[in-house]
């Protein structure tokens, strides 16, 4: 089977059973599955024998990855309270056996652009700019925002302006100008 890495090149991915872990599935590089090369590169300098499996491997906290593993199955098989259901440490020293599992089988690739790619910028399109709105003349009134609603029910005076347009105040309409103008002067 012939894959591609990161840089693309074509990397040569074999099935076979991982030399760290001992699962059967895709090698990703040196007989490794991908999981175990990233446990590897993180824990390398702390290689040694593992407490629970005494093989000589990249250790986390004393122990390897296959035994962190194993724990982890064990803790989901029979954890009784909610702490020994999220703690994992005390499962680790318990550990006698493997339970042997499959790793890396789906060689899936993303599915492929539903939409069209854009070229120029990236990210969201541009917001509309609000319509010039210019300040309210003030006659001394106080205007209400919401006329027939009564005060205490708030459910029905919410509105979201990214699914639909302002409600038709002058005031709100003027803030909402300014605040684009400042938008597009400050970034």
């Amino acid at each position: 089977m012939v894959a591609r890495d990161g840089t693309g090149r074509k990397v040569a991915r074999s099935v076979t059973s991982c030399v760290e872990c001992l699962a059967w599935g895709l090698t990703y590089c040196q007989g490794v599955c991908l999981a175990c090369y990233n446990f590897a590169a993180r824990y390398r300098s702390h290689a040694g024998e593992c407490a629970a499996c005494h093989r000589q491997l990249p250790l986390k906290d004393g122990y390897c990855r296959l035994c962190w593993c194993q724990a982890r199955h064990d803790r989901a098989a029979t954890a009784a309270d909610a702490r020994s259901a999220v703690v994992l440490a005390p499962w680790l020293a318990q550990v006698r056996h493997h339970q042997l599992f499959f790793a890396g089988m789906d060689n899936r690739r993303a599915a492929p652009r539903a939409l069209p790619r854009r070229y120029g910028q990236k990210g969201r399109p541009l917001k509309p700019p609000p319509p010039v709105a210019t300040r309210p003349a003030t006659g001394g009134t106080q205007l209400a925002l919401f006329a027939s609603v009564p005060a205490w029910d708030y459910r029905q005076v919410r509105f979201d302006l990214r699914h639909g347009g302002a409600p038709d105040n002058p005031w709100l309409a003027w803030a909402l100008h300014l605040a684009h103008l400042t938008g597009e002067a400050r970034g």
